[in-house]
C-alpha cells in the first residue's frame, strides 16, 4: 500500500524526528554536526522554511520547523536528510542508510504546544546525560533563546513572545522556564497532545541510548 501524503498547508509547524539506522549513531564526530546545521541552513533557505527549535544528539534529532508559502516539509527534509547521509557515507567510507525509515512528524499546534515543545527538544541532551545545563550543550538551539544574537539559524521571536512581551526579560524569563521544567521532571510529551497530567505534547519516539 502506498503510504499517504503527509498534512501540509502553508505556514505548518512541525515537530520532526528521525534517528539512526538501527539506532546507530549520526553523528561520530563535530564536523558532522557542523555539516548537518550547514545543509539545514541551506534547507531553510531552499524550501523556504523557519526553523524554531533543534536539539542533534547522537543517534536521533529532534527539530521545530515551520513551512513557508510553497514548499512542504517533506521536500525540505528529504534533501535534508538526503544530502547528509550521501556526505555521512562518504567521509566515513561507509554504505547503506544512515537514517532508519521514514522521519517521524507531527503537527504542532504553535499556540497551545509549540513553547512546551521548546523546552522538551532543549532537555533532551540533559536527560540523555549529554550535559548538565541545556543552556551550554552545543548542538541545540537552546543558547539561542538565552543569549542575543546565539544562533542565526533559529528564528527566536514567536516563542520568546509567547514568554513575554517584554524583550528585556524574555531570556531570563525562557532560561527559567527551561530549568523549571526540569527541577519538576517535565512530562514527557505524548502523541495527538495529551499528557497523563492533561498538558499538551507528544510522546517522545525517542528513548536517549547516546
Amino acid at each position: 500500500m502506498p503510504r499517504p501524503p503527509r498534512v501540509w498547508f502553508p505556514g505548518a509547524w512541525y515537530h520532526v524526528m528521525a534517528r539512526g539506522n538501527n539506532r546507530e549513531r549520526i553523528f561520530r564526530v563535530d564536523a558532522d554536526y557542523r555539516r548537518y546545521l550547514g545543509l539545514m541552513k541551506e534547507a531553510l533557505t531552499r524550501y523556504e522554511c523557519r526553523l524554531h527549535a533543534y536539539a542533534l544528539m547522537t543517534n536521533h534529532v529532534h527539530l521545530m520547523v515551520e513551512t513557508g508559502q510553497t514548499h512542504s516539509i517533506s521536500r525540505a527534509i528529504q534533501w535534508l536528510h538526503t544530502s547528509y547521509s550521501t556526505y555521512v557515507n562518504r567521509r566515513h567510507d561507509r554504505v547503506g542508510h544512515v537514517f532508519q525509515g521514514r522521519y517521524r512528524s507531527e503537527i504542532v499546534d504553535r499556540d497551545t504546544y509549540a513553547l512546551e515543545l521548546s523546552r522538551y527538544i532543549h532537555l533532551n541532551p540533559v536527560r540523555a546525560a549529554l550535559s548538565g545545563d541545556p543552556a551550554i550543550y552545543r548542538w541545540s538551539s537552546c543558547r539561542a533563546y538565552l543569549t542575543a544574537g546565539g544562533d542565526h539559524l533559529v528564528t527566536t521571536t514567536q516563542l520568546l513572545s509567547m514568554i513575554s512581551q517584554d524583550s528585556r526579560t524574555q531570556r531570563s524569563l525562557y532560561r527559567r522556564f527551561v530549568l523549571d521544567g526540569l527541577a519538576r521532571g517535565q512530562t514527557p510529551i505524548g502523541r495527538g497532545g495529551q499528557t497523563p497530567s492533561g498538558g499538551r505534547g507528544l510522546t517522545p519516539i525517542f528513548l536517549p541510548s547516546c
